[in-house]
């Protein structure tokens, strides 16, 4: 699964680099044509408030939308890739949360989520953030990892872990 897909980039890499059968690309936006083509692409053309419920229904087997996959009927989400811009840094968290809760995600779920920092003006500043953040996984996530990619900007961060039932 990819919250914030727009324009398509992580989504892109799961497919050919991953080998995904299936990415749900969430995001209001639109994908970059060569992406949304992709075979096995299910763009949820939404927000994830509004596509957490929908996947819900997906993988409980309750749903007859066009959107969903016959795999996503009957699976849940493996890996959950999030760099979604948001206003507060601790949403990115609280929608992984929520993606457990509603039990979308399987036991072990990896977990990637670009946490965008926007107090502050250093490197330490962010990384104060970023590192409250991830204490707030503590217990429920394990393997977890904070980066700096190449492709993050100075005030972002990407945190990979994996979640424990």
């Amino acid at each position: 699964l990819d919250c914030g897909a727009a324009p398509g980039g992580w989504t892109k890499f799961l497919m050919e680099e991953m080998n995904c059968q299936t990415v749900y690309s969430i995001d209001p936006g639109e994908l970059a044509p060569i992406v949304q083509n992709m075979e096995g692409v299910q763009h949820y053309k939404m927000t994830v408030e509004e596509a957490i419920p929908q996947l819900a229904a997906a993988v409980a087997g309750n749903t007859d939308d066009a959107n969903t996959s016959a795999a996503a009927k009957r699976n849940t989400i493996d890996l959950w890739a999030s760099d979604m811009c948001l206003h507060n840094i601790s949403e990115q968290i609280d929608w992984l949360l929520k993606a457990k809760d509603a039990r979308i995600l399987s036991a072990g779920a990896m977990f990637m989520l670009t946490l965008k920092c926007n107090i502050g003006h250093s490197a330490s500043a962010y990384d104060n953030q970023v590192a409250n953040e991830v204490a707030r996984l503590k217990g429920i996530a394990t393997g977890i990892e904070t980066l700096h990619l190449f492709s993050n900007r100075s005030g972002e961060r990407t945190v990979i872990g994996f979640l424990v039932d």
